[in-house]
């Protein structure tokens, strides 16, 4: 079961790595529309210089700290989010990976437990999703 969980976890996140990043901070202003602009250009930059190893690298590493953490307590609920940059756990997972935090969605929340399962919230106000 947590090894199901941490796929389902790592594969999302590495699906915004390599897919169309989601840049919502909610700000629906010019300014709000010019600062997504430029996140998502300096995203579409820092994915050309990606190699597949990284990517593959950080699924083998979201899925090891997922399994270690729920396995050491299986009711733990692993926290893995991104505001406008990764928090510590999610930016350490980055780092191991060389994955830049720049490639992480906004306003992004993932809750991942053996009672719930994976749940994801991207975006600003965006509603949680089970996966």
């Amino acid at each position: 079961m947590t090894k199901e969980l941490a796929k389902k976890a790592a594969d999302w996140w590495c699906g915004q790595v390599e897919g169309h990043t989601k840049f919502d901070n909610g700000d629906q202003s010019q300014q709000g529309g010019v600062a997504m602009i430029m996140a998502t250009m300096l995203a579409s930059h820092e994915k050309q210089k990606l190699s597949d190893d990284s990517v593959k690298i950080f699924h083998e590493k979201i899925m090891e700290y997922v399994q270690e953490k729920l396995t050491e307590n299986p009711e733990y609920t692993v926290r893995l989010s991104s505001d406008y940059s990764p928090d510590h756990e999610l930016s350490q997972l980055c780092s191991a990976a060389s994955i830049p935090g720049t490639l992480m969605p906004w306003k992004t929340r993932m809750w991942i437990s053996m009672k719930d399962g994976v749940r994801v919230s991207c975006g600003y106000g965006a509603e949680t999703q089970t996966l």
